[in-house]
């Protein structure tokens, strides 16, 4: 699947490619990926040129250009919404400005890039497409210019992200400047703009300032101003930056000046609502390596160095380093920053991306010798980090402050850990290699890749409703002697990577035709083109998971609970004491139905995996707070409510209720109704990896007592559940009592907290008894 992480904000003036691994020549080289469009949230990509009129002719005066950003660098060709962009300016021969606009649409009265003769300058966007995925760029001001477009990532339609003709909400050449240490109040609700509206993507622009050096700081009506900048200018410039404002009291935002007389323009191009999944905040200051600044900066060069150089460095925007309280929580989907550089010397340019990543072939902004300069950037941070390096032009300061963040799950469950381990929408290319011990007989190669590419990929085609996919490819390598599945899994893993593989699932010859395992899970440490954002999802199965010899059928059901590993679902199991992770009746990721009409046959897995994965839509999402509500919770497959959160005070962790009845995939479950689990997520410790537990709500392991039949209910301390008459369509009607439940907490295994210190591939094998009678 195509890399899934990005950073708005990308000009590529004066930047390098970046050298890719080559292809191991006895693997067959990987197939092309294909993206499915989720429905929520920033959807970051490898940031893709779309435009470079340097390769043909420039813009003259009035020029306007179509540009089309559906099907290229990952974005799909239907359901985009909106595209996030870095347009560069380069080459003018006089001063001028552009404009972005929807195609198909008047040109607006707006701007959205501001230059001088020679002046290579760049500014980020967030423009609505039409229905052929295109936006328009023009040129206006006298003279010519080159242009670059590059796309970072895109907005679904129907995202909560609502992108709008560019529109002028304030001129102050016509009221009068703001002055040195004023603050001038500015409605943005209204006109198109919902009075609910977290925040407003903004273009706000300086221009005839007095001050030698100066800077505008936005912030939310009635908040405290921030020690933050927005835009950055000097005597006479005109300089533009893109933002996310955060919409305060009454609708309004607060615009301050620091020194000098200036003039301000704002034009707003789009707002987001509250099922954006968008959290908003006051802005904060996360890196800033003027001393005695810097509390976040963590590696490349020394801690408390005051630059940044030709090297990356590394900051982290969710873990202070010298004491204080984290803005961000750990793992946020994707971070929104203005970046800003000053203090250089010397000319060049700055790049900057996600941390665990190989830098991208791009820049985020370009300056002068001594020329302080701010660009937006969305950073898709899984880690919460990020990167900066400059190039070969020497070191500079940098500043980057963080307005808000987009939960990967788009409603903000599962963000107190890293789960873009487990999104997974589109398709991952795996590569299929075969181990055996010496002596062992020939494998049937190709029925097992044929089983995988038939009832593997369409039991994960029907979990995700058709959002996730995999294609299974015998690379043709020769098959490995290996004594074990470890061996197997560790020699063949780095060979599919370098091939371009988002993945590989080895098999392992297995002599006991009666029983399965495996072992896998995502390679969290290393880089590598997979799903969201830079997965390789390793594991290995015996030959009997996929292959039935002497079986009335193989057991998918291991198969399957392995690439759950793959996307870094971990069991979920009744902790009794006895070391058993497989005692959970209901889920894929423990020990499945007891039932034996089903013997090898996977069943679904709760509803959390399933909204970690990106297959759940923050509208499926219900959040219970007030006493004695009623939802009405549908099952998999059926259109409506899929999962049911009850808070326990923590962030975190919740009470998990979801729907499942007999059918489909889940024919053979033992009982049908609706299921209880209580989730609780841990933020790890610098080098740990993230845990989460899901457990059964009521014991013993193997039971149904966590499954509640029409008629039937639970109490857990002041909270009490009750499940009504289920109706025709298989939905069931669901009271809840009380508002939360603080439930002791979870041990993370049987082993205790230590399995905290390694992912599922390293604690757990995979090891689960094909069936109970």
């Amino acid at each position: 699947m195509a890399v899934a992480s990005a950073v708005v904000a990308s000009a590529v003036v004066g930047s390098s490619a970046q050298a890719r691994p080559t292809a191991v020549p006895a693997l067959e080289a990987a197939p092309a990926a294909v993206v499915a469009a989720p429905k929520f949230g920033f959807q970051a990509i490898a940031p893709t040129r779309l435009y470079d009129s340097r390769s043909a002719t420039k813009f003259g005066n009035g020029t306007v250009r179509a540009i089309t950003a559906g099907g290229r660098g990952g974005i799909p060709t239907s359901g985009v919404g909106s595209v996030a962009l870095n347009v560069t300016a380069t080459q003018p021969t006089t001063g001028g400005w552009l404009k972005v606009w929807p195609a198909g649409q008047a040109a607006p009265s707006t701007s959205t890039v501001n230059f001088v003769r020679g002046a290579t300058v760049a500014n980020t966007v967030v423009v609505g497409v039409d229905s052929l995925e295109r936006f328009n760029v023009g040129n206006y001001g006298g003279g010519s210019t080159h242009v670059i477009v590059d796309v970072t990532g895109w907005f679904p339609t129907g995202s909560g992200v609502t992108p709008l003709t560019p529109r002028r909400l304030l001129d102050t050449r016509g009221s009068g400047q703001i002055g040195a240490g004023q603050t001038r109040a500015l409605t943005v609700t209204g006109n198109g703009v919902p009075t609910n509206a977290l925040a407003v993507a903004l273009t706000v622009t300086a221009t005839r300032s007095s001050a030698a050096s100066s800077w505008l700081t936005i912030y939310p009506y009635g908040a405290t101003r921030p020690g933050t900048s927005s835009v950055n200018m000097g005597r006479g410039q005109t300089v533009a930056n893109s933002l996310f404002a955060t919409v305060g009291t009454g609708g309004r935002i607060q615009i301050y000046n620091a020194a000098g007389y200036t003039d301000v323009i704002v034009d707003i191009t789009g707002y987001l609502s509250p099922t954006s999944g968008y959290v908003p905040l006051t802005p904060v200051r996360i890196v800033d390596t003027r001393a005695p600044y810097g509390d976040y900066y963590r590696s490349g060069w020394d801690f408390g160095d005051g630059f940044v150089g030709d090297r990356p460095a590394e900051f982290n925007v969710t873990q202070q380093r010298r004491g204080g309280t984290a803005t961000v929580p750990f793992g946020p989907g994707a971070a929104v920053t203005n970046v800003t550089v000053t203090g250089s010397y010397q000319g060049g340019y700055l790049t900057v991306w996600p941390a665990e990543q190989a830098a991208p072939a791009s820049s985020s902004l370009n300056y002068a010798a001594r020329q302080t300069v701010a660009n937006g950037a969305i950073v898709g941070s899984p880690l919460g980090g990020i990167q900066a390096q400059t190039g070969p032009e020497g070191l500079t300061h940098v500043i980057v402050d963080v307005s808000g963040y987009f939960p990967t799950d788009g409603v903000g469950l599962t963000t107190v850990v890293p789960r873009y381990l487990g999104y997974a929408t589109g398709q991952d290319r795996i590569a299929v290699l075969f181990c055996a011990p010496s002596g062992a007989p020939a494998l049937n190669r190709s029925a097992m890749v044929a089983n995988l590419n038939g009832a593997v990929r369409t039991f994960y085609e029907s979990l995700s409703r058709n959002r996730y996919t995999q294609t299974f490819t015998d690379v043709g390598a020769p098959v490995i002697t290996t004594a074990t599945k470890e061996e197997c899994l560790n020699r063949s893993a780095a060979r599919t990577q370098a091939a371009g593989y988002d993945g590989a699932l080895s098999i392992w010859y297995q002599a006991n035709e009666f029983g399965a395992s495996g072992l896998a899970g995502p390679g969290y440490a290393r880089g590598g083109s997979a799903t969201y954002p830079s997965n390789q999802r390793d594991g290995v199965i015996t030959s009997t998971s996929i292959l039935k010899q002497g079986t009335p059928n193989a057991f998918f059901n291991v198969t399957d609970h392995e690439l759950g590993h793959m996307l870094s679902w971990w069991h979920s199991y009744w902790d009794d004491g006895s070391g058993d992770e497989y005692n959970n009746v209901v889920d894929l990721m423990s020990g499945g139905h007891a039932n034996s009409g089903g013997q090898g046959l996977p069943d679904s897995t709760v509803a959390v995996n399933r909204l970690m994965a990106g297959w759940i839509d923050p509208g499926q999402v219900r959040i219970h707070k007030t006493s004695g509500s009623t939802y009405t919770l549908a099952p998999i497959g059926v259109t409506g409510t899929q999962l049911l959160a009850v808070p326990s005070g923590r962030a975190g962790k919740f009470v998990a209720i979801d729907a499942r009845v007999k059918s489909g995939y889940d024919q053979y479950l033992d009982k049908e109704g609706v299921t209880v689990h209580l989730v609780e997520q841990w933020s790890p410790n610098v080098g740990d990896y993230p845990d989460i537990r899901i457990s059964p709500a009521k014991g013993p392991g193997d039971s149904v007592n966590h499954v509640l039949a029409p008629g039937q209910s639970m109490t857990l301390g002041s909270l009490t559940i009750r499940v009504g008459t289920k109706s025709a369509a298989g939905t069931f009607p669901v009271t809840v009592t009380g508002t939360s439940y603080n439930f002791p907490t979870l041990q993370s295994s049987p082993a205790g907290a230590a399995s905290k210190q390694a992912p599922p591939a390293v604690t757990d094998d995979g090891r689960r008894p094909p069936r109970r009678e």
